[in-house]
């Protein structure tokens, strides 16, 4: 019997799968474990809440440079952003120097809310990374940057 799947019952299931797995296995199950508990701290789903803070930290931008910023199709960009307005978090407007390009950013009620949850988003990530000193979060930080720029890589040579 393989005994890295028998953890104590207080471990969490991440720390019960076998050892030998991928990389890529363990960050694409850890990414699965975290984006709902992220979801239900913050009271808000990813999507939504990538559009509201990107629109936080650089201010008005394209509607197509969001869609950039995201990695996310037009349809989607479109979707979320009418949403968003609807609910009166953004405001989008013609480009007065280009009216082919929509200009969108957050309302007063937006940057509000973004930065009420700005909070639970840190304090998120301080629950999730208790037990790790700050020299294996740096290394952790620094070792997802070169992952992240390496797969970049591989999509621009494909």
């Amino acid at each position: 019997m393989d005994d890295s799947t028998n953890a104590p019952p207080n471990e969490p299931e991440v720390l019960t799968q076998p050892l030998n797995d991928t990389l890529f296995q363990q960050i694409s199950r850890t990414y699965h474990t975290v984006l709902p508990a992220f979801e239900r701290h913050v009271g808000m789903s990813r999507s939504r809440w990538g559009v509201l803070v990107t629109l936080l930290r650089e201010g008005e931008m394209s509607q197509a440079l969001l869609q950039q910023r995201l990695r996310v199709n037009g349809a989607v960009i479109t979707r979320q952003v009418k949403q968003l307005e609807d609910e009166g978090l953004v405001r989008r407007r013609v480009d007065p120097q280009d009216n082919r390009f929509t200009l969108v950013h957050l309302s007063e009620q937006g940057q509000q809310l973004i930065a009420g949850l700005v909070g639970r988003r840190e304090s998120f990530e301080r629950l999730i990374t208790v037990g790790l000193s700050e020299d294996e979060l740096a290394v952790l930080r620094r070792s997802l940057a070169v992952i992240a720029a390496n797969v970049a890589k591989i999509a621009e040579d494909e």
